[in-house]
């Protein structure tokens, strides 16, 4: 995933979703203390809902792995965003 090249594709709702996916990491540190939150993370995805395209790549990087996955919304905009990832492989 490219996070540069999808938060350009969010427009004005950008800076938003890069404070959401800060907060998610800060309170994940947070509560994990010295350990790390998700262990050997790969396939991370972003995408905004309603969007198929964005929508059919976000679900073609999930696995039967550990996955974290969590939506954000609605934005200055209206949008709900889906961001995620894969763990513990």
């Amino acid at each position: 995933m490219d996070l540069d090249h999808y938060l350009a594709l969010f427009g004005e709702d950008a800076s938003w979703v890069e404070a959401q996916i800060k907060a998610f990491w800060d309170r994940a540190y947070a509560e994990a203390g010295d350990d790390d939150p998700y262990p050997r993370m790969d396939c991370g995805r972003i995408a905004r809902k309603g969007v198929q395209e964005q929508e059919v790549e976000y679900e073609a990087t999930r696995s039967c792995c550990g996955q974290v996955d969590v939506e954000f919304g609605p934005s200055p905009l209206g949008h709900t965003y889906m961001y995620g990832f894969n763990y513990g492989h």
